[in-house]
C-alpha cells in the first residue's frame, strides 16, 4: 500500500470511528430518555412496528413508524446533498454534518419539553450520518449501526479459520475499530445521560457542529 492508499485508508478508518462513537452516544441517550425509544436501531424498529400491529398498541406503532420515517428522510437528503458514495479524500461532507448538528440541537430542545419531534431529529440525524457511508475497495462503511458489521467480522474470521485465500482480512482493521467506537460512544452517553438527561445531546450536537467547521475551514477540504 503505498503513502497516498495508506492515508486514505487511516482516514477512513478514523473518520468512521469518530461518527461510530458520535451514533452510539446519541442512540443510549435517546433509548434512556423519556420515550425510551432508539433511533438508530432500524431492524429492532421494524420489529417494533410489527409487535405493535399485532397487539393492536396504535401509539407504539406512531410513534415507531415515525421515527423510521424520520430517518429514511434524513438519508434521503444525504443522499441528495452528497450523492455519490466512493470515498474521494476531500470531498465535502460538511455541509451534512452542519445539518446534522442543527438536528442534533432541535432535538435537545424538543426532547427538554418532552416533544416526541425530539426523537425524529435525532433519527434524521442518524439517517443523514448513516447514508453518509463510503464505499472503499468494495467495503460499504456504514456507522449507525452494527449488524452489518458484527456479521462481517463472523464472516471474515469464519473464512480466516478455514484458511480461505479468499478472506479479506484487512476489512477487520476497519470493523472492529467502528464496533469497539460505537459501543465506547453507547457507553459514553450513558454516562452523561446520568449526569446531564437531555442535555447529553448537546455534546454529540456541539461535536458534529465544531467537526463540520474545522472540515470546511480547511484548504484541502474545501476545495473539494
Amino acid at each position: 500500500m503505498n503513502n497516498f492508499a495508506q492515508k486514505e485508508f487511516n482516514t477512513i478508518v478514523a473518520g468512521s470511528c469518530i461518527l461510530a462513537m458520535n451514533a452510539g452516544f446519541i442512540n443510549v441517550v435517546t433509548l434512556a430518555g423519556v420515550f425510551s425509544v432508539t433511533v438508530s436501531h432500524v431492524t429492532g424498529n421494524v420489529s417494533r412496528v410489527a409487535i405493535s400491529i399485532f397487539n393492536g398498541d396504535l401509539t407504539t406503532f406512531s410513534l415507531v413508524t415515525s421515527i423510521l420515517f424520520s430517518f429514511m428522510f434524513g438519508a434521503f437528503i444525504s443522499g441528495y446533498l452528497v450523492g455519490d458514495a466512493k470515498f474521494v479524500l476531500g470531498k465535502s461532507y460538511g455541509y451534512a454534518l452542519l445539518l446534522e448538528s442543527m438536528m442534533l440541537f432541535a432535538s435537545f430542545a424538543s426532547l427538554r419539553g418532552e416533544y416526541i419531534v425530539g426523537e425524529w431529529c435525532a433519527a434524521f440525524a442518524c439517517g443523514l450520518q448513516n447514508a453518509m457511508a463510503t464505499s472503499y475497495s468494495g467495503l460499504v462503511v456504514r456507522t449507525t449501526h452494527m449488524t452489518g458489521i458484527a456479521t462481517d467480522i463472523g464472516n471474515i474470521l469464519g473464512q480466516a479459520c478455514r484458511k480461505d485465500n479468499h478472506a479479506e482480512v484487512w476489512r477487520l482493521y476497519v470493523h472492529v475499530p467502528i464496533l469497539l467506537s460505537y459501543t465506547g460512544g453507547g457507553f459514553l452517553g450513558q454516562l452523561a445521560y446520568y449526569f446531564l438527561r437531555e442535555q447529553s445531546l448537546l455534546i454529540p450536537c456541539i461535536f458534529t457542529g465544531v467537526t463540520a467547521v474545522i472540515y470546511l475551514s480547511l484548504p484541502f477540504f474545501a476545495s473539494a
